[in-house]
């Protein structure tokens, strides 16, 4: 039978490994010593702190309506949102699904919104549409083509080219130390701004309406934008 496969990335994240080959070389053999036991044993742990802090961040939720005032004629109706700090809000997407499943199961639309503090630097901010590849994804890469990290990030590339991904973000994996876009970095670490991480589950719930009205994207079932945050308090009920 095959291990749950949340456990080994976050048996990987939890060794902390620097994955800039150019500033550690040593990153490839570093990854192909580790076993798929060794990661599970250590991502169980971690795993299940996440499904703590989840399952009492949802126990804490509120009732927004989406657009508040302002877009009361798109009637976007209603669902459950939380606000979190920088911890909780590394877990947005696990959190964002959980929150969905809950409004769902309140009767209200199947999504779920997830407001935090923008920290400059943590993420690109193009919208939820597009990620990195996960750290599982480059274990499986580094496994078949060890030694040829020219040929992993061509394909890291073209993955993002091929999902939408704004050039600044391509750019941004590729060139150490390189920073988001003058207009998110703006945004961040801004106490006025908040950034809303929106999760939906099923085909027949999109998010991207409520996102693209407030200049953010991403694709149907998760999407972003940042808006003030005194404007985002008027949505809640």
């Amino acid at each position: 039978m095959r291990p749950p496969t949340p456990l080994c990335p976050a048996g990987l994240a939890s060794l902390q490994l620097d994955f800039n080959a150019q500033e550690n070389p040593a990153i490839f053999d570093q990854l192909l010593a580790q076993t798929p036991a060794s990661l599970i044993a250590q991502g169980r742990p971690i795993l299940a702190e996440q499904q703590r802090l989840v399952a009492e961040a949802v126990s804490q939720a509120y009732t927004v309506r989406l657009g508040g005032a302002a877009h009361a004629g798109q009637d976007w109706g209603r669902c459950l949102a939380v606000t979190v700090g920088d911890e909780l809000a590394r877990l947005r997407s696990q959190l964002g699904n959980a929150l969905a499943q809950e409004s769902a199961r309140r009767g209200l639309r199947a999504m779920g919104l997830v407001a935090y503090l923008e920290v400059g630097g943590r993420g690109s901010g193009a919208g939820e549409g597009w990620r990195r590849p996960s750290l599982a994804w480059w274990a499986v890469t580094i496994s078949r083509h060890r030694g040829v990290g020219t040929r992993a990030w061509c394909r890291w590339q073209g993955q993002a080219k091929r999902h939408g991904a704004p050039a600044h973000v391509c750019c941004c994996h590729r060139q150490p130390g390189a920073v988001p876009s003058p207009c998110l970095q703006a945004a961040m670490n801004d106490s006025s701004r908040i950034k809303v991480s929106v999760r939906s589950i099923g085909e027949a719930e999109d998010t991207t309406p409520i996102s693209e009205a407030y200049g953010g994207g991403g694709h149907r079932n998760a999407s972003s934008f940042i808006c003030g945050v005194s404007e985002f308090e008027a949505w809640r009920e």
